[in-house]
This record gives structure tokens, C-alpha cells and sequence, in this order.
């Protein structure tokens, strides 16, 4: 199933110490340096993504919070347009996940319609839950 080339991850299963071990590497990472991750992958990679004529899509963290003491940056509105303001381009874009953001809704149409006059590409993925 899985290509030599690339090094499957499905599945996989840690002890608890290789786990901490993952944790303690990215224990120095702070906001901000992830910020910067993104901002430096975004910058190169929405421009190849123009000229294929790809849009771009980001999914929020989810949870919008600290999972095993790692920060999160996309948790909010504000942290939404950041997104969009590193690189200023149609091939930019977020994905409005209605499980993530269907708790606020009037955040969410406020997001869809920003966006929307902005020309990013905006998904909604819709969840079927079974209750």
C-alpha cells in the first residue's frame, strides 16, 4: 500500500516514552515560531500553487487549544485573516469546517463573508454525526 518513498504513518504507535521523547523536541517552539513556520511555507508555497491554478484550503486546529502542551495558532477569527494576510492571493485560503466552527455561527458568516470579497477559497465540510 505504502511507497518505499514515503514513510507511512497510519497507525502508529508509540510508547510512552518515544511519545514524550516527539513532545520534548518541539517543547521550545513557541506562538510565534510556528507562525513564522507557516508564514515561510505559505510564502513559498502559494505561489506554486497559483501557477497551477490550485486553490488552498487551511483547517483550523481542532481543538483550538494546547494539546499536550503544544501551542495552536489557528484558533480564531484573528488568527484566520492572519493566515490570509501572509500571502494576499486568491490561492490562499481557509476551509470553514461547520465542526469546528458551527458553535459560532455568526463568526463563521462573518468569516465566509470577509472571505468571500477577498476571493479565498472557502470549504465548508460538513460532518454527519450519528446520535
Amino acid at each position: 500500500m505504502c511507497q518505499r518513498a514515503f514513510r507511512c504513518r497510519v497507525g502508529t504507535r508509540h510508547t510512552p516514552e518515544k511519545l514524550q521523547s516527539l513532545l520534548d523536541e518541539y517543547a521550545t517552539v513557541s506562538t510565534e515560531q510556528m507562525w513564522r513556520n507557516l508564514e515561510y511555507f505559505l510564502s513559498h508555497l502559494v505561489p506554486v500553487a497559483e501557477e497551477l491554478g490550485l486553490k488552498l484550503a487551511l483547517h483550523a486546529d481542532d481543538p483550538p487549544r494546547s494539546v499536550f502542551g503544544l501551542p495552536r495558532i489557528i484558533k480564531n477569527i484573528e488568527d484566520h485573516r492572519r493566515v490570509l494576510d501572509i500571502v494576499n492571493s486568491r490561492a490562499n485560503g481557509l476551509t470553514l469546517c461547520s465542526g469546528r466552527w458551527g458553535q459560532i455561527c455568526a463568526t463563521t458568516c462573518q468569516c465566509s463573508s470577509t472571505n468571500s470579497r477577498r476571493g479565498n477559497a472557502c470549504i465548508s465540510c460538513i460532518f454527519a454525526t450519528s446520535r
